[in-house]
């Protein structure tokens, strides 16, 4: 267990090969995610997808690209929300709707067949990450 910047504690359980389960605990209130290690291209991702979709919630996927992997650790960094603003911004346009924004991210629709190509085609780029990866760490 760890605790984020948010004031969340995460837990995380095995479920099965490439699959686990976060549980966010905050106020005493969980929410739970799915974590899904997948390859795309030559590419190791995270898939998080909510598992707890409550009466206003829709359920979403947020693609982490892998840095880096140890016993210990696991390294991630997501889309940086400028860099895809900045593309929203010069293309005008994006393949996917909008869903919505808030001040630090943008969340875009779109289905699984849809959404694994956009990103497999930044993955090289490194300007569409964040630069400080996001580091979950194995506490003991």
């Amino acid at each position: 267990m760890a605790d984020d910047d948010a004031g969340c504690t995460l837990s995380f359980s095995f479920v099965r090969e490439n699959s686990h389960r976060m549980t966010c605990t905050s106020n005493g209130q969980p929410t739970k995610s799915g974590i899904h290690l997948l390859q795309l291209g030559g590419y190791r991702f995270l898939d998080f997808s909510a598992e707890d979709t409550g009466d206003f919630q829709i359920p979403v996927h947020v693609f982490a690209k892998v840095v880096a992997v140890s016993a210990d650790e696991i390294q991630f960094s997501v889309f940086g929300t400028d860099w895809l603003e900045d593309q929203i911004q010069t293309f005008g346009f994006t393949p996917f709707a909008i869903a919505g924004r808030s001040e630090s991210d943008v969340v875009l629709t779109g289905s699984t067949q849809e959404l694994q190509p956009f990103v497999l085609s930044y993955a090289a780029d490194p300007r569409a990450f964040e630069k400080e990866p996001t580091v979950l760490r194995k506490v003991q």
